[in-house]
């Protein structure tokens, strides 16, 4: 089995693998990941620094988008930012 995400489901990706070697379970071969999102307590410096190298994914974008995703779940669960 290979799991393979982009952005937000690299996310997902990374935290069904997660949760399936918490649980114990047989682990994937290979995860592929395009540009996951890994952070979503953007605590690192690349929300600043990159904010206008993309113009879909901007530092005053990022927030609400969120919120969404996440509901109130949070930010720095290790599911939620792996």
């Amino acid at each position: 089995l290979v799991i393979a995400g982009d952005s937000a489901g690299g996310n997902l990706t990374l935290a069904t693998a997660l949760s399936l070697r918490d649980a114990h379970q047989p682990l994937p071969k290979a995860l592929v990941l395009f540009s996951p999102v890994t952070d979503f307590a953007w605590t690192g410096d690349s929300i600043l620094s990159n904010s206008k190298r993309c113009s879909m994914f901007t530092h005053s974008i990022l927030p609400s988008g969120t919120k969404q995703y996440l509901a109130r779940h949070d930010p720095r669960d290790p599911l939620a930012s792996p």
